[in-house]
């Protein structure tokens, strides 16, 4: 799993926070989170226990489509 972190960081990091939050909500469905401090943040105490597969699905899905080629 680490190599799989590592991988995804350096991935995120490479993108805006703007950027994220853009694929994330324009995603099926949405994940809405908010930009603070140049960053994307999701507030845990928002989320549904039955939202975090979707959430981690659409992380997944951006992190597929935006590692093509790196």
């Amino acid at each position: 799993h680490t190599d799989q972190l590592r991988k995804a960081w350096k991935i995120i990091e490479g993108m805006s926070a703007n950027g994220i939050e853009r694929w994330l909500r324009n995603g099926t469905p949405p994940v809405i989170g908010r930009i603070e401090s140049d960053r994307f943040i999701m507030d845990p105490r928002t989320l549904q226990e039955e939202e975090l597969e979707i959430i981690e699905k659409a992380f997944e899905r951006m992190l597929a489509e935006n590692s093509s080629g790196r």
